[in-house]
């Protein structure tokens, strides 16, 4: 998966006018005990260490705000665990500042084995080498068992909240520029956007239905946006391979976020390779609205994509 500063960017200039200028970064949050999170929880702190995981598990690994450098892509040495996605950080209060926040990589223990994560430390870019300098590397080894009765696995926690059930009659708007393919300025990528109201106390997770948009590509990247009116919630990016992109899951990271039932809240898609498309209804989901860069899809009546939210009736611990 690649890191995506273009579509962090893109997202700070299309609202920085509703962002509010207080927001701030929280301090790391203190890890809970992982039978109570629901996770395998680690940080700078497990750097060098070997720690155990089971098939299925969730693995989250938070790296604070560094500045300048920025962390790379994690090496993975096996097929024992994948990156699933990456996420900036979330605080408790689900403030979120997008330009500093915290680097969350949530991983899946998928089969037995020993794999080891390097996550680079970059500098500065050197044009020599057309790479960026390294300044350290954080490693870390996960030991991955067979899934105990009590495994901690990913489904637990996604607890059906709000759906767009409306059957699906073949319109897509594709993740892409505005005016197709070819070098655009920011500005020109599409945002799609779509409005729900949550009934449960706590956002765990986001699903929305993509399908194929151009033939010939594997995977595309998606960046997923959460906000509410005037604040960025959660800012998630993953790479979807295409023969499974039918419903792709956002796990949010944290075990999930506190939201206000009843009160609107905005999924957001973007990417900028055009090989997925969000699917879409006439009609459909009636407490929303889908839009294109704030626009109706349609100017002949209201549309919208299809997603789905899960949640828990518990808050946060």
């Amino acid at each position: 998966m690649r890191n995506s500063p273009w579509l962090m960017l893109l997202a700070v200039l299309t609202l920085l006018p509703e962002v509010c200028s207080n927001a701030q970064v929280q301090k790391e949050h203190g890890s809970l005990p992982a039978s109570r999170q629901g996770f395998l929880s680690l940080d700078r702190a497990n750097s060098g260490q070997i720690v155990d995981a089971t098939v299925g598990e969730r693995i989250e690994l938070t790296l604070g705000a560094v500045g300048g450098p920025s962390y790379g892509d994690p090496q993975i040495s096996s097929p024992a665990i994948r990156l699933d996605a990456t996420a900036l950080y979330i605080s408790p209060d689900g403030m979120i500042n997008p330009g500093g926040g915290a680097s969350i990589y949530m991983f899946e223990a998928v089969t037995q084995g020993v794999a080891q994560v390097k996550v680079p430390l970059n500098g500065a870019f050197d044009p020599e080498t057309g790479r960026r300098h390294t300044l350290s590397t954080l490693s870390f080894t996960i030991r991955v068992g067979p899934a105990p009765g009590n495994s901690r696995q990913q489904g637990t926690s996604l607890l059906l909240d709000q759906v767009n059930s409306a059957p699906w009659n073949n319109a897509s708007v594709s993740l892409d520029f505005v005016n197709g393919p070819g070098i655009r300025p920011m500005s020109a990528i599409r945002v799609l956007s779509q409005t729900f109201v949550p009934r449960l106390p706590r956002l765990t997770a986001i699903e929305v239905e993509l399908t194929a948009a151009k033939s010939g590509q594997s995977t595309g990247d998606v960046e997923m946006t959460l906000m509410n009116k005037y604040q960025f919630l959660a800012q998630m990016w993953k790479t979807v391979p295409v023969a499974d992109c039918d419903h792709v899951l956002f796990l949010l990271p944290n075990g999930g976020m506190t939201v206000v039932p009843g009160r609107a809240y905005r999924i957001q898609l973007t990417g900028i390779d055009g090989v997925l498309g969000w699917k879409y209804v006439v009609g459909g989901y009636a407490k929303g609205a889908a839009s294109s860069d704030r626009k109706p899809l349609s100017q002949d009546g209201r549309s919208t994509f299809l997603f789905r939210t899960f949640g828990t009736k518990r808050h946060a611990q």
